[in-house]
């Protein structure tokens, strides 16, 4: 008998890149627990880690590949060859091209069993560069992208909170609880050292009823909500005026927007008392440090933008950015690896047809993404151009897009649909191809744990391997192989020289001087090191070419003295080098430059005549700790936590609708309805509705809305719609 235990890092959600150690017996994995060097989750792992095993092994694995033997979705599968499947999908794709162009073929790779698509996206974002098509997508839309971009444009970097040496932690639209269990422990361990805690969530989570304040926002009014902050802050002089003379623009034009969000007027858009904002003020710009953690939840709302904008606002105004225990400013480390996307092999005039081009996000150097609903829209509609086949890579749109009864009609339009997964999924369910995928433990690549205001300050720069633990269970393969595979038969072998991931890794990681043994050989991992000298040499070379180069320095982070406020060398990475509060850059191209709040697209006060039919306002999405997004939910001992959907209701929402705890009712928005049973709760205010998402049984994105977006990202509204509830 032959035992090892192997280190490696959990990689199911994609957040909390927890040490885990795996004892493997024999070739086969027998054991999970978390590893206590790890600095991130220092032994602990959540309910998923757990039950990494039963992923693994379980008897629901697709282990071939699969050809659809009857009608589209009717469960009738035959067993083909790896040499056939991929001859096939290489077929028609071309087939594809060569008679509709190649704009007619979608890539999309989700947030599934790799990273989030993370690991592995820029090769297919190579892939699809080559055969010549714009329209590569992914969850970016509603998943870290509208953070990303609206903290650039105000800030120049995306700040993170220095949670370890804070005073103060405001959690918005964020529920470490049930999403990250590393930010968990840091945000228990800050919080029992006295740190004042603040929460925006319109539900009573875990840390919601441990804060100072928690202000209960009506879902999509965020916006406000910061302006009313805003408010506060400057009518009673809590800001930083030396910060705010020196470093921001649009003060002045921020103070005349404020007039017109009195408290009153907050109070009543937001449903949060006034007297509870004022104190929540208070006590954000009256504590030193303090920092912000900014959530997926501010993504998912048509004034996204906006309000993500208006809380960078109060990061600056206060004093709050760049300093110890503020938001810090770091490098993100994927900027200082390989590029593999090559934009330049996309011709330039592919790039006018990329669908949703009229979002900024999809137009932003750093993106050039699709965005999906847009493509559901132009293959039911054939408009600007019809789009015929998709290759979908670990993402179950039929479940996790909005508006899933049009996800589905549009992927049953297509002429063809490949899938690459781990399980059979309601996506998978209507392909012509379904190609078998393996998980993290079964295949090598590293993590890293990058500064951003949702990923961990604490290490930035840490590199870590995750090597391969079980082989490829039977004939499944990962992703970054069916990526390399695919392309060799479309003709661009040459574009993917290399010979498996850890050549490929070599190649990503070689401006930054990392190879894949010397990761093996620092199991603990390497870090990068030097802001300081990314910001003094290279400030003035544009908004990333500094960040390339700067990582390489070999000293260490905490050894700079000026690791904090280096924007007093530098400037901030902005047109102005300050806080751009007020954006030309916005507002050049036709957006408002500053953070204007602007309601719903639909909501209680902007649409009495729909509100009078759907008086409730519907907010979905909302984690679980026992499941990412739709994954896992065929896993028994995580199914066994919440094998339902539930629709959470106020005591007195329920009254008012005479429905009662556990009683089946109909929850109906402008686009469909679910049955599911309810869950009385105070957790939610009265008059707000939520419904988890992720179940193919009460899909709540049968209800939400794939027509109206946020107009600088494209984000939906997963999380502000309208809706009604009767009796089943």
């Amino acid at each position: 008998m032959c035992e090892e235990t192997v280190k490696t890092v959990c990689n199911l959600c994609g957040l909390g890149g927890c040490g885990m150690e795996v004892t493997v017996r024999d070739g086969k994995a027998v054991q999970v627990r978390g590893d206590k060097d790890h600095p991130e989750n220092r032994g602990a792992l959540c309910p998923k880690g757990w039950a990494m095993l039963d992923v693994l092994y379980s008897p629901e694995r697709l282990r071939q590949p699969l050809r659809r033997a009857g009608q589209r979705g009717s469960g009738r599968w035959e067993k083909i060859s790896w040499d056939e499947a991929l001859d096939l999908i290489a077929e028609k794709l071309q087939q594809v091209k060569d008679v509709a162009g190649p704009e007619a073929v979608w890539f999309h790779k989700g947030a599934g069993h790799d990273l989030c698509g993370g690991d592995v996206r820029p090769y297919l974002h190579r892939l699809a560069n080559l055969f010549g098509t714009p329209n590569l997508s992914c969850p970016f839309y509603v998943c870290n992208g509208p953070r990303t971009l609206n903290l650039l444009l105000t800030t120049g970097a995306i700040p993170a909170p220095d949670v370890e040496n804070t005073e103060c932690i405001l959690l918005w639209g964020i529920n470490p609880t049930d999403t990250a269990l590393p930010r968990q422990i840091k945000i228990q361990e800050a919080v029992r050292r006295g740190t004042k805690l603040i929460v925006v969530d319109p539900r009573t989570t875990h840390f919601a009823k441990k804060a100072d304040v928690h202000l209960q926002a009506r879902p999509g009014t965020d916006g406000a909500l910061a302006l009313g902050l805003l408010r506060v802050i400057v009518d009673e002089q809590l800001f930083d005026a030396d910060f705010v003379t020196r470093w921001t623009v649009g003060m002045e034009e921020l103070r005349a927007l404020l007039r017109d969000y009195p408290l009153e007027r907050v109070e009543g858009i937001t449903w949060v008392p006034r007297n509870d904002i004022r104190q929540a003020a208070q006590s954000y710009a009256g504590t030193k440090p303090a920092c912000i953690f900014l959530g997926n939840a501010l993504e998912q709302h048509t004034g996204s933008s906006q309000a993500i904008r208006a809380i960078a606002a109060l990061m600056a105004v206060t004093g709050n950015l760049d300093v110890r225990g503020g938001n810090i400013i770091l490098p993100p480390v994927s900027l200082a690896k390989n590029p593999i996307a090559l934009h330049d092999k996309l011709p330039s005039e592919m790039e006018q047809k990329r669908l949703g081009s009229e979002f900024l996000l999809t137009r932003f150097e750093f993106t050039k993404l699709a965005h999906p609903p847009s493509v559901v829209k132009a293959i039911l509609e054939e408009t600007p151009y019809p789009v015929k086949a998709a290759l979908i890579m670990a993402a179950n749109p039929v479940l996790t897009d909005p508006n899933s009864a049009k996800v589905k009609a549009a992927l049953e339009k297509l002429d063809f649909l490949a899938v690459v997964d781990l399980f059979m999924t309601r996506t998978a369910e209507l392909a012509d191809v379904v190609l078998p995928a393996c998980t993290f433990l079964e295949q090598t690549y590293y993590a890293t744990y990058e500064a951003g205001a949702y990923l961990k300050p604490t290490y930035p720069g840490l590199f870590m391997l995750r090597p391969q633990v079980v082989p490829p269970l039977e004939e499944s393969r990962p992703d970054w192989q069916v990526i390399f595979d695919l392309a060799k038969r479309l003709g661009y072998e040459e574009h993917f020289p290399w010979r498996d991931i850890e050549e490929a890794i070599d190649y990503e990681l070689g401006p930054v001087r990392i190879a894949v043994r010397d990761l093996q050989d620092h199991p603990q991992g390497i870090q990068l090191r030097g802001p300081s000298l990314l910001y003094q040499k290279f400030g003035n070379k544009g908004r990333w070419g500094h960040l390339l180069i700067g990582l390489l320095n070999r000293t260490q982070f905490r050894d700079y003295p000026d690791m904090y406020r280096k924007y007093e060398k530098m400037g901030f990475m902005t047109p102005s080098k300050k806080v751009e509060i007020y954006s030309r850059q916005l507002e050049t191209m036709g957006y408002d430059g500053l953070p204007v709040y602007h309601e719903p697209a639909e909501s209680p006060l902007g649409d009495a005549e729909l509100a009078e039919g759907f008086p409730l306002v519907l907010t979905t999405g909302a984690k679980l700790d026992c499941y990412v997004h739709s994954q896992l939910r065929n896993i028994p001992p995580l199914r066994q936590r919440m094998p339902h959907n539930l629709v959470e209701i106020h005591p007195d929402t329920a009254r008012d609708c005479g429905v009662a705890a556990g009683e089946p009712v109909v929850l109906e928005s402008p686009r469909g309805s679910v049955t599911c049973q309810v869950s009385l709760t105070e957790s939610v205010r009265p008059r707000v509705v939520q419904l988890f998402h992720g179940f193919e049984g009460a899909n709540a994105n049968l209800l939400t809305d794939n027509g109206s977006f946020d107009p600088i990202t494209g984000a939906a509204p997963l999380r502000s719609s309208l809706c009604r509830i009767r009796k089943a």
